[in-house]
């Protein structure tokens, strides 16, 4: 194999964290597809429609920084470094 086709295919591995995410993104993106009515949000007295579909992407978003965030924080109170790829 010529040294073009070496490069292009070395350290191109998917982990499982990875597989994981992509099946929870594709599950994320039919569920969101599929929810396009609109919806009343009532907070502390106001009122507003919004999509469905763009609620639950942002409740996904915010579940996802936040879930980062917390595990950031566990990992820097334990004192644990990054694990090196």
């Amino acid at each position: 194999m010529s040294e073009f086709g070496k490069a292009a295919t070395e350290g191109k591995r998917i982990s499982a964290r990875g597989v994981i995410a992509i099946i929870i993104l594709i599950i994320a993106v039919v569920f969101m597809a599929q929810n396009t009515t609109d919806v009343t949000i009532k907070v502390i007295g106001y009122s507003f429609e919004v999509w469905l579909w763009a609620l639950i992407l942002v409740v996904f978003l915010l579940g996802m920084f936040l879930g980062g965030a917390v595990r950031a924080g566990v990992r820097k109170l334990r004192g644990v470094e990054k694990a090196p790829k």
